[in-house]
């Protein structure tokens, strides 16, 4: 999906994880795999709405410092 935004010429992504309670090693790797495309275009981004389960998951795998992170969704927008 987020393939088809960025060859569309979307740069600015909020991913909101309002709804993700558990995530796995594939899943960690897509996110990753999403932020190193964003960039590359010269993009930016944005997780939010992380449930404390998502949140931990990203912090045992050192991950958390390489997202930028907003509370809302609206506050993800805004920042950019």
């Amino acid at each position: 999906m987020t393939d088809n935004l960025l060859a569309s010429g979307a740069t600015r992504i909020v991913i909101n994880l309002e709804q993700v309670n558990y995530v796995d090693s594939a899943g960690l790797g897509a996110l990753i795999e999403i932020h190193r495309k964003t960039k590359a275009k010269g993009g930016g981004l944005k997780l939010c709405n992380l449930g404390p389960n998502l949140r931990r998951a990203l912090e045992i795998a050192r991950l958390l410092p390489i997202f930028e992170t907003c509370p809302t969704e609206t506050a993800a927008v805004a920042s950019f």
